[in-house]
């Protein structure tokens, strides 16, 4: 989005933003019909992007600027075995989130960061369980 106007007194507005959507997926499979077993992953990202500035600007005077960007992201990870039983592990995590705002004048200029540390989902015990077997084994 790009927008930009003037009120009646000549102070000029104008607001830009953009959001950006990122999917990707990869994965593997193997089958052994001599042991009647299986195994595959999956692994998925989900990551949002997006930014915002407005700027307000009035004639031979104040100009103000504030800029926002944000960045975040989902990922999953999927894990099957198949043999007597079926066995699935699922990790979910998610992206540190980073936070940045700056502040702009035509005298001075200031910024900030924030960002909130990603983390790992503890879905069940049976999940945990079965994690624990795959990464023994694995």
């Amino acid at each position: 989005t790009d927008k930009e106007w003037e009120t009646s007194v000549g102070i000029k507005v104008k607001i830009q933003s953009q959001l950006s959507l990122h999917i990707h997926s990869t994965g593997q499979g193997s089958i052994s019909i001599f042991e009647s077993s299986g195994s595959g992953n999956l692994q998925t990202s989900v990551e949002v992007g997006g930014a915002s500035r407005v700027q307000v600007e009035a004639p031979e005077a104040a100009f103000v600027s504030t800029k926002l960007n944000l960045k975040t992201g989902v990922k999953t990870d999927s894990t099957v075995q198949l043999g007597s039983k079926l066995n699935a592990c699922v990790i979910m995590s998610s992206d540190n989130i980073s936070l940045n705002l700056d502040l702009e004048s035509r005298k001075w200029r200031t910024s900030k960061q924030l960002i909130v540390p990603g983390l790992t989902w503890n879905l069940n015990k049976k999940n945990n369980e079965v994690c624990s077997m795959f990464s023994k084994t694995g």
